[in-house]
């Protein structure tokens, strides 16, 4: 009913969700990522199975993001405190991909290409990834603080990323990531959990702190306003 009303959908065993991911092509095929493993429902969210076939318990099991490759939907990353695993069977088992022993904690995938991808470490900055995941390069110059919890592509111009993390407020790559530039002026704070680009309008950003709300930019991250929330942790955010 358009959020009107809310019904919880996943029982005791679930109690906190880092992700939510639908399958692009099925959406009644839904993936969570939480702090023990990885949940799929296909019923649309009604039952949940954990997936954590070939994840070692602790070390593999705490999930940040989950990312369908949407050429290839039988094909899943996720992104762990132990690097990147890959699933070639919608999440029935796992096996590592890339970047173990990084404690990662944001992975996406850009909107123009599947096999474009940005993971956010904690402590080892950024890595980027051409060929969906299989290698990836550090991608840290500019960068002040390696610790990153944001991550956005600008649909508009594929060249174009944005990233923010803890103390790091907003940073800018017009060079697909091979520098940075901080672009924070505005921000009251500078922990940054979430950045979201408008599909329809690359100068209009969100970005989201924890404990100072959400700010917008209307002029390509030059400069920054708050719009509400501002005692609210916002952990993520996303622009249909």
């Amino acid at each position: 009913d358009g959020g009107k009303s809310w019904v919880i959908k996943t029982g005791w065993e679930i109690t906190e969700v880092q992700k939510i991911t639908l399958d692009p092509v099925n959406p009644r095929i839904l993936y969570i990522a939480t702090p023990y493993g990885v949940w799929k429902s296909t019923d649309g969210g009604e039952t949940w199975t954990k997936k954590n076939n070939g994840l070692r318990e602790v070390q593999d099991t705490f999930i940040t993001s989950v990312v369908v490759d949407r050429p290839r939907t039988s094909r899943v990353l996720i992104s762990t405190e132990n690097g990147v695993f890959e699933s070639i069977d919608r999440g029935e088992s796992w096996h590592g991909l890339a970047l173990q022993g990084k404690a990662i904690r944001k992975l996406i995938d850009s909107p123009k290409s599947s096999s474009v991808l940005l993971a956010g470490t904690e402590d080892d900055g950024v890595f980027k990834s051409t060929d969906g995941g299989k290698t990836w390069r550090e991608m840290n110059t500019g960068l002040e603080h390696k610790t990153i919890y944001a991550l956005a592509f600008d649909p508009g111009n594929p060249e174009i990323h944005y990233v923010g993390g803890y103390q790091s407020g907003v940073c800018k790559s017009s060079d697909g990531g091979e520098s940075w530039k901080r672009v924070s002026q505005g921000l009251t704070n500078l922990d940054i959990h979430a950045i979201a680009v408008s599909p329809t309008d690359s100068n209009v950003i969100f970005a989201a702190a924890v404990g100072g709300g959400v700010f917008r930019s209307d002029d390509g991250a030059q400069s920054w306003r708050p719009i509400g929330l501002e005692s609210c942790q916002v952990w993520d955010l996303q622009i249909y």
